[in-house]
């Protein structure tokens, strides 16, 4: 699942802003998304049944987007491609990747990961199962961003 995919003029467009009656691609694969709006969990874009996409394979809880809007949502999933190897960061601020991990995932993934991204010229922050705190988000998103100064 995803926020954001690409409408059909290459533009980046967050799922609760998406017509039901247009289309929206995947950033990393091009395929067709389904726009899924409904009343249970938040507006996001999935893959149809069958992909072979690595995103279509992530399913992300609502800590995962709550997190990425604490950063701010023109940062979140960004796409990083280089000799026809693309990465979605969770957040790409700057040089700096913030990957949010709350499911499993193998040390060799994770290697994977940081090599493509520092290959890039990029700093790579993991943050594993980090609780969000209780204080306003804004406040929250400030003393995020302080590790960057």
């Amino acid at each position: 699942t995803m926020l954001i995919a690409l409408d059909e003029n290459q533009q980046r467009i967050i799922a609760y802003k998406a017509d039901k009656k247009l289309h929206y691609f995947c950033q990393e694969c091009s395929e067709q998304l389904s726009l899924r709006q409904g009343k249970v969990r938040r507006p996001h874009f999935a893959h149809k049944a069958g992909s072979n996409c690595e995103a279509a394979h992530c399913n992300k809880t609502e800590w995962h987007y709550e997190w990425q809007e604490l950063f701010g949502l023109e940062y979140a999933e960004r796409v990083i491609q280089a000799a026809g190897i693309k990465h979605i960061a969770d957040i790409l601020l700057g040089d700096t990747v913030v990957e949010f991990q709350h499911s499993k995932i193998t040390t060799e993934d994770v290697a994977e990961r940081n090599e493509f991204y520092q290959q890039h010229s990029l700093n790579t922050v993991w943050s594993r199962n980090a609780p969000l705190c209780s204080c306003s988000s804004a406040m929250c998103a400030t003393s995020l961003l302080l590790w960057k100064k």
